[in-house]
Parts: structure tokens; C-alpha cells; sequence
């Protein structure tokens, strides 16, 4: 998730994967649902993970950019 500020730079608030929670929850990551992120597949459920790298509400719906055709 990033924010583009005027296309000079981009605001990073949050990495996100698909992946199995009990390997990736070493690196911080968890559930992205537990920060308000909704995944773009519903099916994807707790597997749809986020590390929130600001201290700033992230929420909403994740979106991949066009090329990925989600």
C-alpha cells in the first residue's frame, strides 16, 4: 500500500504477501484484517497478510496496480 506524493517519492505504510501465517508471523507480519485490510480475494482470508510499517491507520481495501489483473 503507498501513497503517491505527487510522483516525486512514495509513502510505504504497509507490505503485504499471501502466505502461511505460522512461517511469516517470525517476520511480524499477521492477518492484514487486524489492521483494517481488506484483501482483494475474499477466499484469501487470514493467509492475506500485512507488516504495517508506520504508526498511522492504515485500513481499507488492498488494490495491486493494473498489470497484476486483480
Amino acid at each position: 500500500m503507498g501513497a503517491d506524493r505527487g510522483g516525486a517519492s512514495t509513502a510505504r505504510t504497509a507490505l503485504v504477501l499471501l502466505g502461511e501465517n505460522a512461517y511469516y508471523e517470525r517476520f511480524d507480519f499477521a492477518p492484514a484484517s487486524r489492521n483494517g485490510i481488506e484483501a482483494p480475494v475474499a477466499s484469501w482470508g487470514q493467509h492475506f497478510q500485512a507488516l504495517v510499517l508506520t504508526d498511522d491507520p492504515v485500513a481499507g481495501r488492498f488494490r495491486y496496480a493494473a498489470a497484476f489483473g486483480l
